[in-house]
């Protein structure tokens, strides 16, 4: 998932805006669940993870960071409490869930349920398609350039998650039409993500045998075997 951002203006926002780069973590902290109020104190810890601040040193640093967020979002805005996208809520902050803002994420979580829905509904082919429009949304690691921030391990192992179950639901859609190497495609996808999950493995043996790759069904077994001996010993 990428990190690029508009302004209000819907004009694309250059690097050299963020001048310090708390600010730009703010926003993506806000963003990560928008409409939800992160507390004062959330913020400060996911922003200065183990620095001794006073508590006004704290609460001081947290205020300009909201206030310089806010003049890049909307560089006209003329008092803070008017931003339509960083509100200010008893105790905390929030990124407006009203906000004329488009998301990356949400929109994946968006078509996402509309292929699950169609998924449980046995409607194969429309579910191939959401899944399809999801994943061409995922454009690698959930915000890879903060790969070392405590606030984004979470949340990146949860989108890691889904996503490995995304490309699995989408190569059963498409298995379920026939077109099995294009199933098997997916897979590997799913493993470059999670290669120790033996589910996909059996999944792709299952695949490969039905498509009359029976080679291909035993060089996933024998590969399933080496990873798993290799990494858990088993």
């Amino acid at each position: 998932m990428g990190s690029s951002l508009w302004s209000a203006r819907g004009e694309l926002l250059a690097s050299q805006v963020w001048k310090n780069a708390k600010t730009k973590a703010l926003l993506k902290i806000l963003a990560s669940e928008r409409g939800r109020v992160f507390s004062s104190d959330e913020l400060i810890e996911h922003l200065w993870p183990g620095e001794e601040l006073s508590v006004r040193s704290a609460a001081s640093n947290l205020r300009s960071r909201i206030a310089e967020l806010r003049r890049i979002l909307e560089p006209d805005l003329s008092r803070g409490e008017r931003s339509r996208y960083i509100l200010t809520r008893r105790g905390g902050y929030a990124l407006s869930a009203e906000s004329d803002c488009w998301i990356d994420t949400e929109e994946f979580s968006k078509v996402e349920e509309l292929g699950r829905r169609a998924y449980r509904e046995g409607d194969f082919e429309s579910a191939q398609g959401a899944f399809e429009r999801a994943v061409a949304l995922y454009r690698g690691e959930y915000l890879a350039e903060d790969r070392y921030e405590e606030w984004a391990l979470q949340i990146r192992e949860r989108w890691r998650e889904r996503v490995v179950e995304l490309f699995s639901l989408l190569a059963d859609c498409l298995a379920r039409r026939g077109e099995y190497a294009k199933a098997i495609s997916y897979l590997e996808r799913a493993l470059s993500e999670s290669p120790l999950d033996e589910r996909l493995y059996r999944q792709m043996m299952v695949y490969a045998f039905c498509g009359g790759e029976r080679a291909r069904a035993v060089r996933a077994y024998e590969r399933c075997r080496a990873v798993l001996e290799k990494e858990l010993g088993e």
